[in-house]
């Protein structure tokens, strides 16, 4: 019991909101942005690509990425975030040219929340290797049916509470329904 405890524990909103959701709040909050909108594709790439690698740099405590890295990363963000919509970059570049939705300063909120949802994700996934044995599937399935029992109102509608066996094989397809919950439901996503 005490492993379903603790990863109840390093899985509970306010561990996420301090060990991940703070962290991206606070690099996003100590960006400076000079003006609202841009002149010219080239002159947004830039700004996402350098706020891109501010954040990345601030958050993980490392060195810069490279430009092409930073680009090449940033661009993909911002198209799977205005997809959502049925968007594209291009919308995305249209509404930092002409401070539609918010601008820039709205665009550069929005990779924020979803660099730090992905981070979630990648901090509960790590959680749960921590107490799930990828060889032990009687062990996968009790502390899953556990931590549905526990967190079980918490945990959307998308999941199926009845069938913790059904998440032991790919328990990622568990760690994402969770996340995409915590997101709709949590404080700590607020935005996305």
């Amino acid at each position: 019991m005490p492993a379903i405890n603790n990863l109840i524990n390093e899985l509970s909103e306010d561990t996420i909101a301090h060990k991940v959701g703070a962290v991206h709040d606070n690099t996003r909050a100590k960006y400076q942005l000079g003006r609202n909108t841009v002149r010219n594709f080239p002159d947004f790439i830039d700004v996402i690509a350098d706020y891109y690698n501010y954040h990345f740099q601030c958050v993980y405590n490392c060195g810069p990425l490279s430009r092409f890295d930073a680009e090449g990363q940033v661009k993909g963000l911002v198209e799977q975030i205005y997809r959502q919509n049925q968007g594209d970059i291009i919308n995305a570049f249209s509404d930092a040219q002409d401070s539609v939705n918010g601008g820039i300063r709205v665009l550069l909120d929005r990779i924020c929340d979803a660099m730090k949802f992905r981070h979630v994700e990648q901090y509960i996934e790590s959680v749960f290797d921590r107490y799930v044995g990828p060889n032990d599937w009687d062990s996968k399935v009790e502390i899953i049916r556990q931590f549905i029992a526990h967190c079980g109102s918490d945990l959307g509608s998308s999941l199926r509470r009845e069938k913790p066996e059904s998440y032991a094989r790919d328990y990622k397809k568990f760690i994402r329904a969770y996340t995409d919950s915590l997101r709709r439901a949590s404080s700590t996503f607020r935005g996305l």
